[in-house]
């Protein structure tokens, strides 16, 4: 019998995938796509790329990524609250807005998400919009290489 090649680190993989929440929402899927990708190489959550090492071409795998090997926890202090007129004029005061905020002092980027708006002020929520979530996923390994 011949043994199934594994996927293992520097390995290219073609994958299908649907990623979910517990309570069964979908939160990404390739759909009828696939996906290809380097493992090692290629900007994966930890334990989704730790759960593809091993598997065989033509295999499904169903498992479930905590928040530490996902997206982190969410972190109070990172949602700050803004006077309106302290943002640019040009953005759109509403939920789900995405911002781009560059320090003064040493050029670095802060991505924020508006998460309410409030009479005066809007509440700008720094974390990712899955950290603290644990995460499911439906994997295929279509081809290895």
């Amino acid at each position: 019998m011949v043994e199934k090649r594994k996927a293992k680190e520097g390995d290219t993989l073609t994958i299908s995938y649907e990623g979910k929440f517990e309570n069964g929402e979908v939160f990404d899927a390739t759909g009828d796509q696939f996906f290809t990708l380097k493992l090692g190489e290629t900007p994966l959550i930890k334990g989704f790329e730790k759960n593809l090492i091993g598997m065989e071409e033509g295999e499904s795998k169903s498992f479930k990524v905590l928040p530490e090997d996902a997206y982190g926890k969410r972190m109070d202090e990172l949602v700050i609250e803004m006077d309106k007129k302290n943002l640019p004029e040009n953005i759109p005061l509403e939920k789900g807005v995405e911002l781009e905020v560059v320090s003064e002092n040493n050029n670095q980027k802060y991505y924020f998400m508006i998460s309410e708006v409030k009479e005066n002020t809007v509440l700008l929520d720094g974390n990712h919009p899955l950290a603290g979530k644990t995460l499911f996923f439906d994997v295929k390994l279509e081809k290895i290489g």
